[in-house]
């Protein structure tokens, strides 16, 4: 059981800073960011402009949106990665578990896809004066949750 849980939290911290370390936090802000805000702002003007939707539904679209893209761009990338050094069919045939191994790969990706949703759902409903009563939050965490881990 410590060696799945050493193959869980090792391996899976170990592969996400492989995956971001080479990123400054000058690329990593505007990336996790500022990017997902003017995506949510983009849409949300084009959207009302157009007469399609409120404030509310493209904040609720764009944060699970912004938990999508992290998760499916780091995912992607840690599997590509693992292909273009020829590492990936080591990692399928040694002795660790299959599942505290790759859970533990995505655990952290998992976290950060919350995490950038959070952020951009707080920050645009900030800038698109957007009040949601507090027993819209639980639910909308649930499905962001479930849209990071499904990613």
């Amino acid at each position: 059981m410590t060696a799945a849980l050493r193959i869980f939290f090792l391996g899976g911290l170990t592969s996400y800073r492989a995956l971001f370390n080479w990123i400054t936090p000058w690329v990593l802000i505007p990336t996790f960011i500022i990017a997902p805000l003017f995506e949510l702002l983009f849409f949300a003007f084009v959207g009302k402009d157009a007469g399609v939707g409120s404030s509310v539904f493209f904040l609720m679209g764009a944060c699970v949106l912004a938990a999508a893209i992290p998760a499916l761009f780091a995912m992607g990338n840690t599997i590509a990665d693992e292909r273009r050094t020829q590492t990936l069919g080591l990692l399928l045939v040694s002795p660790a578990r299959r599942l505290p191994l790759f859970l533990g790969r995505a655990l952290p990706v998992i976290l950060n896809g919350f995490l950038v949703s959070l952020v951009s759902l707080v920050l645009g409903a900030l800038v698109l004066r957007v009040s949601l009563p507090p027993s819209t939050w639980l639910p909308l965490v649930l499905v962001i949750v479930v849209s990071s881990f499904s990613c």
